[in-house]
């Protein structure tokens, strides 16, 4: 039995406030569970760019009400039809694509936003906070992304020997992109929080311009029924979700990336409120926040600072990480602390969202030293999740003996 909280925070009148402590049992351990439900077409077009009176009107409704963080409950969840898989295609590290950007088109009607917003400056910062929390007392979450199947998440967890806390799943607004309930057996039903990575593209398409994706888009309305709908859905899961949209969109290998297909970090701020605004009253779904521990371009502009939408919106932040081995061995510290040590100036909870090592002879001691030792340094780091998938790397746990027995080693003590 492993005991964990699942936690969030908000920030009223300038006060945070601690989260809500929720009991998490026994947790069964995958390979990357993945997601894909009914195929949905993706016939949303490029949309224009919205006048800065439309983008004021998004980040200054008349409603000041914020979303609320609330705790949850278990219960049934009617049953999902049968999904269709497919292997996805996250990439974990940015390699060479191209950055053309769409022709902006007339500018749009504007429409008003779900999301309350207060204003935005040109390059939004993290707020000094004088009397920072302090997680350390947290219990220690661990998790994976294990496979394209729920079943693959009882697999992992008996490979692993333990069961873990977090099951994560991708789910990508161009195909497939229902709410993921077919993981309620192995997640909810096991008290166990199901992250999702909300995606915003369509995997098939071989291109990372898609600028019907973009943030215009979103700012425009043109995906709020399928928010709508997807909000509704997470609301019936009634298990712990975290959803993180826009992950490591300081990186330029996505749709949307804030220096591809005419986004912004002040775009993918009002993007990321509008979305979250549609689950101010689903109280069993937090919001993460996960950035890439290298902004790719390394530019003032795109420092990850420059894209957090802020305390009220956000209740985890989080970094993505890896070890790639590509010519040079990249040790943990080396990975995570530059990054884990800006994102301790926000009052949130930190997660290690996703990170694994390639392989090597010092792949074992890469396991043991960072998860084992390294990341006591970080006092706020609540927890992480492994990505279990022989892709551009073997980044398996099992990819040698010696790393599957640090990875069992570690997790021990959890």
């Amino acid at each position: 039995m492993v005991d964990a909280n699942f936690l969030s925070t908000a920030v009223v009148a300038g006060v945070t406030a601690v989260m809500i402590p929720f009991n998490a049992v026994s947790h069964t351990f995958s390979e990357f569970s993945h997601r894909y439900l009914h195929t949905a077409d993706s016939n949303v077009s490029a949309q224009p760019t919205p006048t800065p009176e439309a983008i004021e009107a998004l980040m200054n409704p008349s409603d000041p009400t914020q979303p609320t963080v609330l705790g949850m409950s278990m219960a049934a969840v009617p049953t999902a039809t049968p999904y269709v898989r497919r292997t996805h295609n996250k990439n974990p590290k940015p390699w060479p694509r191209s950055t053309a950007t769409p022709t902006p088109s007339p500018t749009p009607t504007p429409l008003p936003s779900l999301a309350p917003t207060p204003t935005v400056t040109a390059t939004p910062k993290p707020t000094a906070n004088p009397s920072q929390p302090d997680f350390s007392g947290m219990a220690k979450q661990w998790g994976a992304y294990t496979g394209y199947e729920p079943s693959d998440v009882t697999t992992f967890e008996a490979l692993a020997g333990k069961p873990m806390n977090i099951v994560a799943t991708f789910v990508h607004w161009g195909n497939e992109k229902d709410f993921p309930v077919d993981y309620a057996p192995v997640a909810r039903d096991k008290d166990k929080t199901l992250l999702i990575f909300w995606e915003a593209k369509d995997y098939n398409v071989d291109s990372n311009v898609q600028p019907s994706f973009n943030f215009d888009s979103v700012i425009a309305g043109k995906w709020d029924s399928y928010f709508t709908q997807f909000a509704k859905d997470a609301k019936a899961y009634k298990g712990n979700v975290i959803l993180i949209p826009f992950d490591e969109m300081n990186g330029n290998w996505s749709p949307w990336s804030g220096t591809l297909n005419g986004n912004t970090p002040e775009k993918y701020i009002a993007a990321y409120r509008h979305a979250r605004g549609y689950f101010k009253d689903v109280p069993n779904v937090k919001f993460g926040w996960a950035v890439n521990n290298d902004s790719v371009p390394d530019s003032g502009t795109n420092k990850f600072e420059n894209y957090y939408p802020g305390d009220e919106y956000v209740d985890y932040v989080g970094v993505d990480g890896f070890n790639f081995n590509d010519g040079e061995w990249e040790n943990w510290s080396n990975v995570f602390d530059d990054s884990i040590t800006r994102l301790e100036k926000y009052p949130k909870p930190i997660y290690i969202f996703s990170t694994a090592s390639a392989p090597g002879t010092n792949k074992a001691q890469w396991i043991q030293d960072g998860f084992g030792a390294q990341i006591k340094k970080h006092k706020n780091v609540v927890g992480w999740i492994w990505f279990n998938e022989n892709k551009e790397k073997d980044w398996r746990i099992n990819s040698d003996s010696a790393s599957l027995n640090a990875f069992k080693q570690v997790i021990s003590g959890l």
